[in-house]
């Protein structure tokens, strides 16, 4: 059975460096368990899935109440990747010695096993359609009998799952399917997300350095301002790896996790050789995050 997983363009790119491992379930008595969401439906609508739209300040503090780590105001467009997976690639459920969960199960089977009541699973199914805090009761009344909603067709998966599993990764517009590639598709999504890529010939040269480890990672170098007094630098991601190379002539080094290269010697002649461009991305990187913090900006 084919299901699948959407999310961002940047998310994605963060996934295939990494692994699909982050999610949430609450259940109706508030217990949480970390899990990743996938579907049957090869369309992302009535999924709830974020679209780019701004939140209102009501619905970024409901968020932050709910212990989401909301920086501001904006969102990700989580209809604009879809993952798509062989059921029988992935694990089957089970329960520990424990009692922690593991592998593949579907949505409605595990809220009954943990409780949850037939009226809390079309609720959260109605939530994927209209803001639940908005509607009137009756309302709710008439969208409890006439509404579909799509959480028959939900699994969820307890455990991380390889990008080496992933049978393909499309691009979705407008509920077409492209096979996605960065440079046709992520590469001016992720520039309004304030992540500022060297270009496709800086990155090709990087490569032969730091070269690709699976069919869908692609090693990047990126400047991104993180904060109103973060430092110039180059942000690397290769290998697990994640570090910073500083932009100020002396190219200091700092490793956020995991190991640096061996050869990082190379990565800092790439970067000494490609100063000028990755400055400017640095600086792009600044008008973005004074874009996203108007309140607070980087000088």
């Amino acid at each position: 059975m084919k299901l699948y997983h959407y999310t961002s363009v940047p998310l994605a790119e963060a996934i295939f460096f990494s692994s699909l491992r982050i999610g949430q379930y609450k259940t109706e008595k508030g217990m949480t368990f970390q899990c990743v969401w996938l579907t049957e439906n090869p369309a992302p609508e009535g999924h709830g899935l974020l679209t780019g739209e701004q939140l209102t300040t009501a619905q970024v503090e409901r968020l932050r109440n709910r212990g989401e780590a909301v920086a501001n105001n904006h969102t990700h467009d989580k209809t604009q990747v879809r993952i798509e997976l062989d059921s029988s690639n992935l694990s089957s459920f089970s329960i520990d010695a424990e009692s922690r969960p593991h592998g593949l199960i579907r949505y409605v089977e595990l809220s009954e096993m943990v409780g949850d009541q037939d009226l809390y699973r079309k609720y959260m199914g109605l939530s994927c359609y209209c803001d639940m805090a908005t509607v009137t009761d009756e309302q709710l009344v008439y969208l409890m009998k006439n509404q579909p909603t799509q959480e028959e067709g939900w699994w969820l998966y307890f455990g991380e799952i390889s990008s080496e599993l992933f049978s393909g990764v499309s691009f979705m517009q407008s509920d077409i399917a492209t096979p996605y590639s960065f440079e046709s598709h992520g590469r001016s999504v992720v520039d309004t997300y304030g992540l500022h890529i060297a270009s496709e010939p800086a990155l090709a040269d990087l490569h032969q350095i730091l070269p690709r480890l699976g069919r869908f990672d692609t090693p990047k170098a990126l400047a991104f301002c993180r904060e109103h007094d973060s430092k110039p630098s180059i942000n690397f991601q290769w290998d697990k790896s994640i570090w910073d190379i500083s932009l100020d002539g002396q190219y200091t080094t700092n490793l956020i996790f995991g190991e640096l290269p061996e050869n990082i010697s190379l990565v800092i002649d790439w970067m000494s050789s490609n100063d000028g461009q990755l400055q400017a991305l640095w600086l792009a990187a600044v008008e973005s995050y004074n874009r996203f913090y108007p309140d607070k900006p980087r000088a």
